[in-house]
C-alpha cells in the first residue's frame, strides 16, 4: 500500500490514450498528484491537463520549473520515448517512468540507459502487470513447487480484432489498432504488444538464450504482423512457447509443465470484478487437480502503482530501464526471426530477467 506523508507530484510526457490512462489511474492512487502535462499537441495537452486539474506549457523545461515532479511518466508514441526521457533526466527529474517499450531501436535503448544510470535516476517500465493468475504462476515456480520447470507456455489473446474487423476504439471512434495501422511509430506488433509476454516469461524463467519466431497477418495489406509466435530457449534448460495475437477473442492462457507438478492457468482478462481466473495444478503422483478461482485486483496489474510504492518505500524498481533494454532485444530478435524464418541465438544478457 502506498503511504507517503508529502504527495508524489507526476508530470505526464503525452497526451494521448495512454497518457489519459495513466492520468486516471494516478487519481485513484493516495497522496499521488498529477501537476503537469506536455505534449507537442498543445490541444490534447490543454485537454488533458484541464481534466485533471494540471498545467501544460509547451515548454518541457518550463512546465518542470512550475509544477517542480518527483516522477516524469513518459506515455508518448513508442518512437518519442528516447527524446522524452532524455528531457526529463536532464531536466534533473529524479523518477522516470517509461511505458512499454523502452525505445524502437537498440542504440536508442543504451543511451537510455546510460544517461539514467550515470546520472542515478531511479527507472521503471510500463509492461502489462503481473495479475493475480501470473503472480500465482510464478510463486509456484520459483517455490519449487513445480520441480524443474521443462516446458510452459503463455498464450495473451488482445480481443481488438484483427485488419478488416475495425472496431469502436476508447475514444468511440471506428479504427484500426493503432500499433498494427503505424508500425513506424509503434514497432509493430511484436514490439509493442509481444513485449508483455516476454516479460512474463523472463519472470517465469529468466534468461533467454535463443528464440524461433513464427509471424502472421490477417490481409496481405496489413502493414505489421498480427499474430506472434515463437519459441525461446531458456538459460536454465527450460523451453517456453508464446502467442500473442490481436484478434477478436480476449484472454490469457498458461501452462507450464514441471518434474514435479503440471500447471494450468485460465483468465478472460476483462479487467473488470467480474473476471473469472481459475487455476488448476496436478501434482505427480496426485490423482486430483487442486483447483483454486482467483480474485481479479486492478492495482495488482498497475507496473506504476509498483514504481510509486518502491520510490516511497525507498525499495528496488519493479523493472528498470536496462531490463526494459534486454526485453527489446528479445522482442527484435523474434520480430526479425519470423521475418528470416531462422534461428537467433543471443548473446548472454547483462541483466537477470527474473529478477524482481
Amino acid at each position: 500500500m502506498i503511504t507517503s506523508p508529502n504527495p508524489l507530484k507526476v508530470v505526464l510526457l503525452g497526451a494521448g490514450m495512454a497518457g489519459e490512462n495513466l492520468a486516471k489511474e494516478i487519481r485513484q492512487l493516495p497522496n499521488v498528484q498529477l501537476v503537469g502535462v506536455y505534449d507537442p499537441n498543445l490541444k490534447a495537452a490543454s485537454h488533458l491537463a484541464d481534466i485533471h486539474s494540471a498545467k501544460f506549457h509547451a515548454d518541457f523545461d518550463t512546465l518542470v520549473k512550475q509544477t517542480r515532479p518527483d516522477i516524469a511518466a513518459i506515455t508518448s508514441s513508442n518512437d518519442a520515448h528516447p527524446v522524452n526521457v532524455r528531457q526529463s533526466i536532464e531536466a534533473g527529474i529524479e523518477n522516470v517512468f517509461c511505458e512499454k517499450p523502452l525505445a524502437l531501436q537498440m542504440q536508442d535503448a543504451q543511451q537510455m540507459v546510460d544517461l539514467a544510470e550515470q546520472n542515478q535516476v531511479r527507472t521503471s517500465m510500463g509492461f502489462a502487470g503481473i495479475h493475480v493468475g501470473y503472480a500465482k504462476v510464478i510463486d509456484l515456480i520459483h517455490s519449487g513447487e513445480l520441480g524443474r520447470i521443462i516446458n510452459f507456455y503463455v498464450h495473451t489473446y488482445r480481443g481488438y480484432g484483427f485488419w478488416e474487423q475495425e472496431r469502436i476504439n476508447a475514444r468511440g471512434m471506428i479504427s484500426r489498432h493503432s500499433a498494427v495501422k503505424f508500425p513506424a511509430q509503434s514497432g509493430g506488433w511484436a514490439i509493442h504488444h509481444a513485449c508483455h509476454l516476454v516479460y512474463v516469461m523472463t519472470r517465469m524463467a529468466g534468461n533467454i538464450q535463443s528464440v524461433l519466431g513464427h509471424l502472421g497477418t490477417s490481409h496481405p495489406n496489413c502493414p505489421s504482423e498480427e499474430v506472434v509466435h515463437a519459441t525461446l530457449n531458456f538459460a536454465n534448460g527450460a523451453v517456453g512457447t508464446m502467442t500473442d495475437s490481436i484478434g477478436s477473442f480476449r484472454g490469457i492462457r498458461c501452462g507450464v509443465i514441471g518434474t514435479r507438478g503440471t500447471l494450468l492457468m485460465s483468465d478472460d482478462y476483462t479487467k473488470h470484478d467480474d473476471d473469472r481466473i481459475e487455476l488448476r495444478v496436478r501434482y505427480e503422483g496426485e490423482s486430483n487437480d487442486l483447483v483454486k478461482q482467483l480474485s481479479y485486483d486492478k492495482q495488482a496489474i498497475s507496473r506504476f502503482c509498483e514504481f510509486v510504492d518502491a520510490i516511497v518505500h525507498n525499495a528496488p524498481s519493479p523493472i528498470t530501464f536496462r531490463q526494459g533494454m534486454e526485453n527489446l532485444r528479445i522482442c527484435q530478435a523474434i520480430q526479425q526471426s519470423g521475418m528470416r524464418n531462422e534461428l537467433i541465438h543471443l548473446d548472454p544478457a547483462t541483466v537477470d530477467m527474473a529478477r524482481v
